[in-house]
């Protein structure tokens, strides 16, 4: 039988590892403890990341900042879509992404994003 809280982390930073080589700076939640299961941000999410990118128009170069949101899970989305469609009507801007990443066995991560 696997540590589920091991198991969780490993997902994780595979996450982080994939997000950055698409070019986002990333930060993961803590890890949970024996005593506190659950350490996410916002209590959805397991890692935030923040993207510069270069817009030119008319007006000139201006750079925008993007920010990710992703709750990592393993094989299931388990009904969270909700709760983090709910989080980006609520909270976040145009600009913001809100995505469940789950890892899917022998295939890899499949990208669930809220619009």
């Amino acid at each position: 039988m696997t540590n589920t809280r091991a198991k969780g982390r490993k997902f994780e930073l595979k996450a982080k590892k994939y997000f950055e080589e698409k070019g986002w700076w990333v930060q993961l939640a803590p890890n949970s403890t024996k005593w506190q299961s659950s350490q996410d941000l916002f209590g959805l999410f397991d890692l935030i990341g923040v993207k510069r990118e270069l817009n030119i128009s008319i007006i000139g170069r201006y750079y925008d900042s993007k920010k990710l949101y992703c709750q990592v899970k393993y094989a299931q989305t388990r009904g969270v879509l909700k709760d983090l469609q709910a989080f980006k009507n609520n909270y976040l801007g145009p600009l913001d992404t809100v995505m469940l990443l789950v890892w899917q066995p022998k295939i890899g991560f499949k990208e669930y994003i809220c619009d």
